[in-house]
């Protein structure tokens, strides 16, 4: 018999996040930290009651005692990982599980970058800039502007007369140094890096907790809970990110024989490429959110199995809305939805009805929604999957479908960098506009050049 359960997942908008100089549109009060929180646990308090498990986004230290402490006095586990930088509080995600109905089995918490292997690359001499210095007791290359070793910590030796001299004149004359030509080759290097490597580079955490029926034995579920990067403007990114949490959720439940259900706040709406590749499985090579990978990457964005929202299951549509926010600079307010998915072949009961823009006040922080989302209850049927079969994989369909279009920067002179723009570039159309937004923090000029297939972008040094 199944075991029917709900599942609730809520971003709880980090303290140092809501400010009013941010949300210029809220009341000052609506910010404050102590009467969101007493909110946000008023919120919780229905979702406890009901026995659900709990998944927060956005969890951060100054709050995350309070809600150790909160949930422990109802009679739930409470399982975080906090892992984002010192600006939002370290802030990071949670899932809360209530013990008289659940017993923990095994809980996964690993980067979600870390959950593929990336292709080494191998480093290149580091070289000596002007001004650097070797330590003389262990040999290291250390900056300039460093006044001991970083790796024995002796003092930087006295430069002479002759050497100081002009390191100490240069400021007073104002003799600035341009960036030379292989410099600004440098920086549109690490500018058009590949999507892959900047998604290496993210910290963000998922949590994976798989948990048994007190009720019902032998009834296990995973259920994961994970919050994506804010990379609207790299599709890429999302993609990768997105298709490696979903895919370890799924690895875990196969390996286990278990149904699994995956929440969180996941930053794209259902016309998104990232929402259609998560619902169908698989993302088409021509898209240009499909990510662009390195030589010798075998990786593919391909589920396993597709997955389905409660809300789309239940109501036939996804909901209007569950963020809704409007903060300095928009003139209009950010709405935007987020999922909470499990595979299509297991069966999910009818979740609440959907909120509705017309009728919501916002934006939000408000005193009825505490953060700019609002809980959303998830109810899940716990069945297992049956068997997939295997599609016969055709010969050389495997290596034609590791093939990658790599983007390569064209050079036209010493003093600028160009890159083709054409319309069959579709992978190019984020990466167009991270060059010019680049190009105009940098100070340079930039224009596009040429027509259809030989269109391509100029930035040249003023």
């Amino acid at each position: 018999m199944a075991v029917a359960f709900r599942v609730v997942t809520y971003n709880v908008l980090s303290p140092p996040l809501a400010t009013a100089d941010y949300f210029v549109f809220c009341d000052p009060s609506d910010l404050e930290g102590h009467a969101r929180l007493e909110r946000v646990l008023a919120k919780l308090e229905a979702h406890t009651s009901a026995s659900a498990v709990v998944c927060l986004q956005e969890v951060c230290r100054e709050w995350c005692g309070r809600l150790h402490a909160f949930f422990q006095q109802r009679g739930y586990s409470f399982v975080t990982s906090l892992y984002a930088k010192q600006c939002s509080d370290y802030m990071g995600v949670g899932i809360a599980f209530p013990n008289p109905q659940w017993r923990l089995l095994d809980a996964d918490i690993r980067r979600v970058s870390e959950t593929k292997s990336w292709p080494s690359q191998a480093k290149k001499p580091q070289e000596r800039r002007p001004g650097d210095w070797a330590c003389p007791a262990c040999g290291a290359n250390v900056f300039a502007s460093k006044t001991a070793c970083y790796k024995c910590g002796a003092p930087k030796p006295w430069p002479g007369l002759r050497e100081a001299l002009p390191g100490c004149l240069r400021p007073c004359l104002g003799l600035v140094r341009r960036p030379r030509g292989d410099q600004l080759h440098r920086q549109f290097q690490e500018m058009l890096a590949l999507p892959s490597a900047r998604a290496q580079g993210r910290e963000n955490v998922l949590i994976a907790v798989h948990l048994e029926s007190r009720e019902q034995a032998g009834q296990r579920v995973w259920v994961g809970c994970y919050h994506m990067p804010c990379a609207f403007r790299e599709p890429q990114v999302m993609t990768l990110h997105a298709a490696l949490a979903v895919q370890q959720v799924q690895r875990l439940a196969i390996e286990s024989g278990s149904p699994c259900v995956v929440a969180g706040d996941w930053n794209f709406k259902p016309g998104d490429h990232q929402y259609k590749m998560v619902t169908t499985g698989a993302i088409g090579r021509g898209c240009p959110a499909y990510p662009v990978l390195a030589d010798g990457d075998r990786w593919q964005p391909r589920l396993r199995l597709p997955m389905r929202s409660a809300y789309c299951a239940a109501h036939g549509a996804e909901p209007d809305f569950t963020n809704f926010a409007q903060t300095a600079g928009e003139e209009e307010p950010f709405i935007s939805g987020r999922t909470s998915s499990a595979p299509r072949t297991w069966r999910s009961p009818v979740p609440r009805g959907c909120p509705r823009a017309a009728t919501w006040p916002g934006p939000c922080p408000t005193p009825r929604s505490p953060a700019t989302t609002s809980p959303s209850p998830r109810c899940w049927s716990c069945r297992r999957a049956p068997p997939r079969r295997r599609r016969p994989r055709t010969a050389g369909s495997s290596r034609a479908g590791r093939r990658r279009t790599r983007a390569c920067a064209r050079s036209s002179g010493p003093s600028s960098r160009a890159c083709p723009t054409g319309p069959a570039q579709g992978r190019w159309t984020s990466r167009r506009r991270l060059v010019h937004e680049l190009s105009d923090e940098l100070g340079l000029r930039h224009h596009s050049c040429g027509e259809g297939g030989a269109r391509y972008i100029r930035v040249e040094k003023p």
